[in-house]
């Protein structure tokens, strides 16, 4: 059903609105209508790929490990898992500014203090939205300790 009122609505465009039905039929069957991702791939997208990816790509550059608490799906979920119109991009978005960046932080901070992140264990144990309207800035809470 939503396909085919998708599909309807985007010919009706193009008769229509532009008046350009042979733009329509240059594109032909060419046309992928996607669903929203629900909630229970959501979650399985953020924990199995962007997870992986931000632990992988900080032991490969930094050597240090990341550790994920179970709390931080949950609050991301909480944050953005809601909005099934944002889709995979926007909760990919989302993890960028309420996990990645807070990381990336986080990880300047023990480097000014001149801990060697080599060999590190980095625990995030919770996401701190913004505290207020003029403020975009998530925190995380975390900490630190020898991987071995």
């Amino acid at each position: 059903t939503v396909k085919a009122k998708i599909l309807e609505g985007v010919q009706s465009y193009f008769k229509h609105v532009l008046g350009r039905p042979e733009l329509l039929n240059r594109i032909g069957q060419n046309i992928v209508v996607f669903d929203y991702i629900r909630a229970p791939i959501m979650r399985k997208i953020l924990e199995h790929k962007v997870f992986q990816s931000i632990k992988t790509q900080v032991a490969d550059r930094w050597k240090l490990q990341v550790e994920f608490a179970p709390t931080v799906l949950d609050q991301l979920m909480e944050i953005g898992g809601r909005d099934v119109a944002s889709g995979g991009r926007g909760m990919g978005n989302l993890a960028e500014t309420a996990l990645l960046n807070p990381l990336a932080r986080a990880m300047f901070d023990l480097l000014g203090e001149n801990v060697t992140l080599e060999g590190q264990l980095l625990r995030v144990t919770g996401i701190i939205p913004p505290q207020d309207a003029n403020n975009y800035r998530y925190e995380i809470t975390w900490d630190v300790q020898n991987a071995t």
